[in-house]
């Protein structure tokens, strides 16, 4: 039994020194150092869009009601968007 433990710690020890060396290695440099720069600027402004949804009910038009719901029987509601922003989307 005593030779059991003993293998099973050198057996815990060897994989330790091995997890170490592959963690060692895995966070070396790989000595390539790369550096470029350019002068320029960025300059842009920003766009809108505003979806407005219709065809549904309350406040914000998105409310959907369906009448005499059973299993199985498919019903379909309509409810249109439209963007009212600044600039076309299609949405």
């Amino acid at each position: 039994m005593l030779k059991s433990v003993k293998s099973r710690g050198l057996a815990l020890l060897a994989t330790v020194a091995l997890l170490g060396g592959t963690a060692w290695v895995a966070t070396a440099t790989t000595g390539a150092y790369f550096s470029d720069t350019h002068t320029g600027s960025i300059s842009g402004t920003v766009g809108s869009i505003k979806v407005t949804p219709s065809g549904g009910g309350g406040a914000e038009h998105m409310n959907l009601s369906f009448t005499n719901m059973l299993p199985g029987d498919p019903q379909t509601v309509t409810v249109n968007y439209k963007n009212t922003g600044l600039n076309p989307e299609d949405v």
